[in-house]
């Protein structure tokens, strides 16, 4: 009888032979023999991770997922692929910045060979960029920016031939000198963006032009902001035909040339701060540019297009600033997709454009120009209803407002307006500014009823008083902040001023306002008074201190040179979280309180040009945050307070109480020489030399006694012998009366030193 192979129950199709089994023998055996090490090498990833973390100074609960015992490939900045391996490491802004930040590049990270993607900017690792990098072979993506890094570039990451993205920015102590740009660049062929902002090139813009566009011609996105490139650019450039953004602000450019025109796909184009003089007004017409920042060229002549820009530009951001703008500011009406308009500082003449066609404006600054006229309501009706407007600056003119805009800023400061312009009334608004003007009168009543108005700043102007506001209006107002120092404000201070509940910050300094305080601004939140050059009178503090939110809010309390008279009450002592207290240049007399020193948040103190009497009290050592102190011509007497701060005090802090005394004044104290610094330096030195004398006698001592001791021990057996036995009995008495006195009960004379310490341990533990 035959044998029937079990190859005949396969198909006719396969091929029935041993070449067959021996290969898908072959190949099983493979996979099942390489399944456990491919995932033995996956698995070492985690504590490659986990030990990458460790040398990280991290922020509070930043990479808080990276545990021991739990899937990497879940972890905060980590992306696995299907086979568990990391290929994206992106952990941005994970480091502590304070400057004892210890945190560091571990080696464990090269271990992550299959990673593609490397984020790591803005940590605070310091050092230089690891030249092992280049065993990532894998990597596409390396981000490296603001991590303070120095020293030269690594030519290794040129061999990282695979690189799409490449952003070192912000590392302002590396450097790329001596032409090492060029062999940088030069491997990395397939790159698209390179950022490399505030690094040290040192070279031309010919020359990186050149390189660039020989080295990467699929570039898209070239920053090199504030390298130390100068010169003009090379037509070369032009092959980086995919280019759509450029910065290279903060370098020396001086022209861009014509050429520039030509870059079709240009989206951003970024020359601030260049020292430009001259650019083809031709780049206004890139059909996809979106954003032209040509801002702070203060040699730079502009001339606008001669014809409208079209209405199917795509710009959207424009910075002028600075830039002598020669020609018609219509030309920019037909933008409709504008957000962002900078033009202060330009130097125009002219006017602006009786419409404008964008609706989405976000900002538009127009101030120090000279322009003339009147904003027809039709240019500014297409913002009525336009939420997104948050801020305007009008031009430094003479201009009128008519419709009914709704900015929720308005910058009117330094424009030459003489009174409240009435639009206002028509408006409402979280900020007005109106500073630096020549504003006269009074401050009307409808100024307090906009329902959001939270800032207001009338400083610098010729303001005399505030009409007559009915309190009870005020109970739900916003405003926080209103300052108007620098005026010619007489009178009392109105009282309405304690119905504005959210009131955090008042300055009326430098006007001629008379009485005293209103009691009632104690109820406020306010955490800066400042009412510094009036008339006023009254009590110090200014008002009680008894009150919880008082107590807890005021900041900075400046009531310096008014006509203050009697003493400071130890009320002030309460407003513990005063920082700055200034009430220098009144009539105070009587002492300085001590309830001062519990005042521990404070940095200033200025108590200068009143009648102040008696002495300095020790309790202002206590504040150990003072950076200024000046009690300066008073009637002060005695001794001056030593402690860490008061130390640091030079006598112009005491100059003008010739009763005081101390090393700052240079004057020694009668009877109290340890305010004198030369008498404690002179007795700390005398500490010193005796102390050097006491250790030398020990140290003497037990030289002689060391000698005397031990050749006997060395060289006599009999009294070797006799010597370990005493050390032997002392030991035993020591400890038996270490016992004794910790314990609680006397050892047996006879227990050896060993059993002893047992009963010791035994004690302890029972």
């Amino acid at each position: 009888m035959g044998y029937d192979s079990p190859l005949a129950a396969l198909p006719s199709f396969l091929p029935c032979n041993s070449f067959f089994f021996f290969f898908f023998f072959l190949f099983t055996s493979l996979l099942i023999i390489s399944a456990p090490a491919y995932a033995s090498k996956a698995s070492a990833a985690f504590p490659a991770l986990l030990q990458f973390k460790q040398g990280i100074d991290l922020l509070p609960s930043r990479l808080s997922s990276w545990k021991k015992g739990t899937n990497c490939c879940h972890w905060e900045g980590v992306t696995c692929d299907k086979t568990g391996f990391p290929t994206a490491l992106q952990i941005s802004s994970v480091s502590n910045w304070s400057f004892d930040n210890t945190s560091k590049l571990d080696p464990s990270l090269f271990e992550l060979s299959h990673l593609r993607v490397l984020d790591l900017g803005s940590n605070r690792f310091g050092g230089e960029i690891p030249k092992r990098l280049v065993e990532l072979t894998h990597l596409t993506h390396l981000d490296l920016s603001n991590c303070s890094f120095k020293g030269a570039v690594p030519m290794e990451i040129s061999q990282l031939s695979r690189l799409v993205y490449l952003n070192l920015s912000s590392n302002a102590g590396l450097l790329l000198e001596n032409n090492t740009f060029t062999n940088l660049v030069s491997g990395l062929t397939s790159l698209q963006h390179l950022a490399l902002d505030q690094i040290d090139i040192s070279m031309s813009i010919k020359s990186v032009s050149v390189i660039t566009s020989s080295s990467m011609p699929g570039l898209r996105t070239l920053s090199l902001e504030s390298c130390s490139i100068s010169g003009s650019s090379e037509e070369s450039i032009l092959q980086l035909r995919s280019l759509a953004y450029m910065n290279l602000n903060g370098n020396k450019l001086f022209y861009i040339p014509e050429f520039f025109q030509n870059f079709t796909s240009l989206r951003i184009l970024k020359l601030a701060n260049c020292d430009l003089r001259g650019f083809p007004s031709g780049i206004f017409l890139l059909p996809k540019l979106e954003s032209l920042d040509v801002s702070d060229n203060d040699y730079l002549v502009l001339s606008l297009p001669s014809k409208a820009i079209p209405s199917s530009s795509n710009i959207q951001y424009l910075g002028l600033t600075c830039a002598k703008l020669h020609g018609d500011l219509a030309v920019l009406s037909n933008l409709t997709k504008l957000t962002h308009l900078y033009l202060p500082n330009c130097a125009n003449n002219g006017s602006l454009p009786s419409s404008w066609a964008s609706d989405r404006l976000v900002e538009v600054d127009l101030s120090s120009n000279n322009l003339k006229g009147s904003i027809p309501e039709a240019s500014l009706s297409y913002a009525s209803n336009n939420k997104g407007l948050t801020e305007l600056e009008p031009p430094n003119s003479s201009y009128s407002y008519v419709g009914s805009w709704v900015p929720l800023i308005l910058n009117l400061s330094s424009c030459n307006i003489d009174s409240f312009p009435t639009f206002l009334q028509k408006v409402d608004l979280d900020t007005l500014d109106l500073s630096n003007n020549r504003v006269r009168g009074k401050v009307p009543s409808w100024l307090w009823r906009s329902a959001n108005l939270t800032f207001v700043l009338l400083n610098h102007n010729k303001i005399d008083g505030f009409e007559a506001v009915n309190g009870s209006c005020l109970q739900n107002s916003q405003i926080a902040y209103f300052s108007a120092l620098n005026n010619l404000i007489v009178g009392e201070i109105p009282t309405f001023f304690c119905n504005l509940t959210k009131l955090e910050e008042l300055d009326m300094s430098n006007n001629g306002l008379t009485s005293t305080i209103p009691m009632c601004l104690g109820s406020l939140p306010l955490t800066i008074l400042d009412l510094a050059k009036n008339h006023l009178q009254g009590q110090v503090p200014p008002m009680s201190a008894t009150s919880e939110i008082r107590r807890n809010s005021l900041h900075i309390l400046d009531i310096s040179s008014n006509m203050f008279t009697d003493r400071i009450r130890d009320e002030i002592g309460m407003l513990m979280e005063l920082i700055l207290l200034n009430i220098s240049n009144n009539n105070l007399s009587g002492t300085i309180p001590k309830s001062l020193g519990n005042v521990q948040q404070m940095k200033a103190l200025d108590l200068s040009y009143n009648h102040l009497s008696r002495g300095v009290p020790a309790e202002l050592s206590n504040l150990t945050f003072l950076e200024l102190l000046n009690l300066s011509y008073n009637d002060l007497h005695g001794s001056i307070p030593q402690g860490t701060q008061f130390s640091t005090f030079d006598e112009s802090s005491f100059e003008g109480n010739p009763g005081l005394c101390g090393f700052q004044v240079h004057r020694s104290c009668p009877g109290g020489r340890d305010n004198d610094e030369a008498f404690v330096n002179r007795r700390g030195n005398e500490d010193q030399r005796k102390k050097l004398e006491w250790i030398g006698g020990l140290g003497i001592g037990f030289a002689v006694g060391l000698f005397m001791i031990t050749l006997p021990t060395l060289f006599l057996e009999g009294f070797s012998n006799w010597y370990c036995n005493l050390i032997d009995r002392v030991v035993e008495l020591l400890m038996q009366g270490f016992l004794n006195k910790y314990f609680k009960f006397k050892p047996l004379l006879n227990l050896t030193v060993d059993a002893t310490q047992a009963l010791i341990i035994d004690k302890r533990y029972t």
